[in-house]
């Protein structure tokens, strides 16, 4: 049985309409725009968990589609993550921007 859909945080939706309101064409522009959002107000790096192993968040990168690509980095190697696959160990200032991407995700049924 699938997990019941969280319910919208309306706070995070105003986050993810200030966005949508900037020229953005398409459901991409929004994630691009978000993910830049994420660049701009969260202080990096973050501690996070990739697959049940730790991981430093180093920044956030390009948007694959309507996946943002987190840079992460374990024992020295980097590597290139969807920042949805990444559970954030802190809650640093600005760390409303992850969470508005991440219901803008669910929206479409992504995890």
């Amino acid at each position: 049985m699938k997990a019941p859909m969280p319910r919208n945080d309306p706070k995070l939706e105003r986050l993810i309409n200030s966005i949508a309101e900037q020229d953005c064409d398409s459901e991409e522009d929004v994630a691009m725009g978000l993910g830049n959002a994420i660049e701009e107000h969260v202080r990096f790096p973050l501690a996070g968990r990739v697959i049940g192993e730790r991981v430093s968040v180093l920044k956030v990168g390009d948007s694959v589609g309507l996946d943002v690509m987190a840079v992460c980095q374990r024992d020295g190697r980097k590597y290139r993550v969807r920042l949805q696959d990444v559970e954030v160990l802190e809650r640093p200032p600005g760390i409303e921007w992850i969470d508005a991407y991440r219901q803008f995700r669910r929206r479409d049924g992504s995890p």
